[in-house]
């Protein structure tokens, strides 16, 4: 007996049969080349790439390749990817791997006029995107060296400051500012008590008193005394060329008076005077200096004033002669009176007067000479000046300044000598 559908050659219970396993090698043989044609239009549509160089010409019309430039480049839309590169040694950059459609690229460089381009690929396109690119500024810097001439040439610069504060805590025995000078690098004070400033002596100098000669009209030296408490800065200024001042000098010093206060004020400073003891017994006065200081405004926001007082009273030691034929004296006043008036924030009138008498006994005693052959003088000063600041709009300043000076010498009568200095 036969079964049905059991026939020789198939196969029953899931066996492939030849009939089902023919359809499957058509089915697979159908099926390979649609694949191949898929991956080949996947490689097709990112195979192409855009390459370049960046380039710049020199002054002398020679190319040079930038390297170290990054490189943007924009996909196109909708996505836009941004992609970046960095040109290698020879300036060339390289993007690969990109589908078709229409890309931007595009750099910056500090120095140089920005750049773009745009680009549309392809399938499998190797497009070249060259770029040179264009200066937009120069910078340029120029050396000159030379040898030192016999004549210095450089600017006038500042070698050394001395503030308000630093000249409030100098240990100045005598008071005056010419003792803060003696501290500052390339100044030397003599045995004389005269400045140097780098080997030159201080008559072939220049002192300013807000921007006006202030020296001995004769000697040149700087005798004119201004009160310590009413300087707001010294500076020295060490090289020769001070044309820039109306002259030409071996140094420069410059002081700047301090602005009277907006508010009142009064001090009394160095009123403890030192003495002089001998074989342990109180001999009299060596040094007494003291000072007043007063001021503020004489009409409000308008007006101010300073007025500075010292009283001195020095003894000086000459070595080579006996005690007590051995000393100089010196005494005298100093008032130095300020008034500053503000026409408005852009305008300043500044005045100040100095008056400076003193007597200075024996001035010229040394080993050789004694008290008994040694002159007595007398020195009598004025100084008044003023000044006028104002400011332009452009940021301009115009300075005026205008000082008259009367500085006299004269012999006193041989010995003469007040009784209160006598100690």
């Amino acid at each position: 007996m036969k079964v049905p559908g059991n026939r020789p050659g198939n196969r029953m219970n899931g066996v492939l049969t030849p009939c089902r396993g023919a359809l499957a090698l058509a089915v697979l043989v159908c099926a390979v080349p649609l694949f191949g044609q898929q991956q080949g239009a996947v490689s097709q549509a990112t195979s192409a790439s855009i390459t370049g160089k960046v380039t710049t010409i020199s002054g002398e019309n020679t190319t040079n390749n930038l390297s170290g430039i990054t490189v943007k480049l924009t996909g196109p839309a909708p996505s836009s990817t941004l992609q970046t590169t960095v040109t290698d040694s020879e300036g060339r950059y390289e993007f690969t791997h990109l589908a078709p459609g229409r890309y931007t690229v595009e750099g910056a460089v500090e120095g140089f006029n920005a750049w773009t381009a745009t680009v549309t690929l392809g399938p499998r396109q190797a497009a070249t995107a060259d770029v040179s690119l264009q200066i937009n500024s120069v910078e340029e810097h120029v050396e000159v060296h030379g040898e030192a001439t016999e004549i210095a040439t450089q600017s006038v610069s500042a070698t050394a400051s001395v503030d308000e504060q630093q000249i409030e805590n100098l240990p100045l025995r005598t008071g005056r500012f010419t003792e803060a000078l003696s501290l500052e690098p390339g100044v030397i004070r003599t045995q004389e008590g005269k400045l140097n400033f780098n080997g030159q002596a201080e008559s072939q100098g220049m002192l300013l008193v807000d921007l006006a000669e202030n020296v001995d009209p004769v000697s040149g030296s700087f005798a004119i005394p201004i009160p310590v408490d009413a300087i707001q800065n010294i500076q020295v200024f060490n090289t020769p060329d001070s044309s820039a001042y109306g002259g030409f000098s071996g140094g420069l010093t410059r002081i700047e008076i301090t602005p009277p206060s907006a508010t009142w004020s009064f001090k009394v400073l160095d009123i403890v005077p030192s003495f002089r003891a001998k074989n342990d017994h109180l001999i009299g006065l060596l040094n007494m200096t003291p000072r007043l200081q007063f001021g503020g405004p004489l009409i409000k926001n308008k007006l101010n004033f300073a007025e500075h007082l010292t009283y001195e009273f020095r003894k000086d030691p000459v070595h080579g002669l006996s005690w007590p034929l051995n000393e100089t004296v010196t005494y005298g006043v100093i008032s130095f009176t300020e008034l500053q008036y503000t026409f408005s924030p852009k305008h300043l009138l500044s005045i100040n007067m100095n008056v400076f008498p003193s007597t200075i006994l024996y001035a010229n005693i040394s080993t050789l000479i004694p008290q008994t052959a040694s002159a007595n003088f007398r020195r009598r000063g004025v100084s008044v000046g003023f000044s006028d600041s104002y400011q332009f709009d452009s940021g301009m300043t115009l300075n005026t300044v205008v000082r008259y000076t009367q500085f006299l010498y004269r012999r006193a009568r041989p010995g003469f000598c007040p009784d209160d200095h006598q100690s």
